[in-house]
C-alpha cells in the first residue's frame, strides 16, 4: 500500500488535493471551537489539514506514505509526520480527530487497535470523524486492501469497542468527479469514558 501511494502520489494527490468537501466537513465542525486541535490521521495531500487550518484550528497531521508526507508538509506548512495508526502514542492531547479515508486501509483484524489508539490520543469528550467505502466486503485493488463497511456493520462494529458514542452515520457520494457513483459511510463519533474494547 505504501508503495503504490509512494509511486502514484502525483496523480492521486491531483485528483483528490481540489475536491469540494463541505457536506463532509459541516457535520465534523459543528462540534468543534475555533482554535481546538485537531489531528488530521492519514492526512494524505494535506487538503483537510490547510482547510482547517485556515479556518483558525491547530492542526497536527500524520501519514504512512513518505510522498504525502512530503506533499502535505508543502502544501500546508504543518511538520507532518511518517506513521501508521499503530505507531500513534499521543494521550489526551486533541480535541477532535480527522481520518478521511485512511482508517479503510488498516487491516479489519487491526482496527479495533487503530481505533484504540485515536481515543487515547482525544481529550475527554473529543469528537472524531471517519469514513469507510460503502461495501458489503472488503477488497484489494492495486496493492492497496481497503476495508469497507455498510450502515448496520459499522454501528456495531462501534458499539462493540465500547469505547466511542455514535453521534451521526450518513452516507455522501465520492467528491472526485469521476467517482460520483462511489458511495461512502461517513461517522461522527464522541470519545466516552470507558478505555476498554471488547474483542
Amino acid at each position: 500500500m505504501i508503495d503504490y501511494y509512494n509511486d502514484n502520489s502525483d496523480v492521486f494527490i491531483k485528483s483528490t488535493v481540489d475536491c469540494k468537501m463541505d457536506e463532509v466537513y459541516e457535520p465534523f465542525l459543528k462540534n468543534l471551537n475555533e482554535g481546538d486541535r485537531i489531528l488530521d490521521a492519514g492526512c494524505g495531500s494535506g487538503r483537510d489539514s490547510l482547510q482547517f487550518k485556515k479556518l483558525g484550528f491547530n492542526v497536527e497531521a500524520f501519514d504512512i506514505s513518505e510522498k504525502m508526507v512530503e506533499a502535505a508538509t508543502d502544501l500546508t506548512g504543518i511538520a507532518v509526520r511518517r506513521q501508521s495508526f499503530l505507531d500513534i502514542e499521543y494521550k489526551e492531547e486533541f480535541d477532535a480527530v480527522w481520518a478521511c479515508a485512511s482508517l479503510l486501509h488498516v487491516n479489519r483484524k487491526m482496527l479495533p487497535e487503530a481505533f484504540k489508539k485515536l481515543h487515547e490520543a482525544l481529550k475527554k469528550d473529543g469528537i472524531m470523524y471517519c469514513s469507510f467505502k460503502l461495501r458489503e466486503q472488503d477488497y484489494i485493488k492495486d496493492g492497496r486492501s481497503f476495508t469497507c463497511f455498510n450502515e448496520i456493520d459499522l454501528n456495531r462494529f462501534i458499539k462493540k469497542l465500547g469505547i466511542f458514542e455514535i453521534l451521526q452515520i450518513y452516507v455522501t457520494h465520492d467528491s472526485r468527479v469521476d467517482r460520483k457513483n462511489e458511495l461512502w459511510i461517513n461517522t461522527i463519533l464522541k470519545k466516552s469514558s470507558t478505555n476498554q474494547i471488547d474483542n
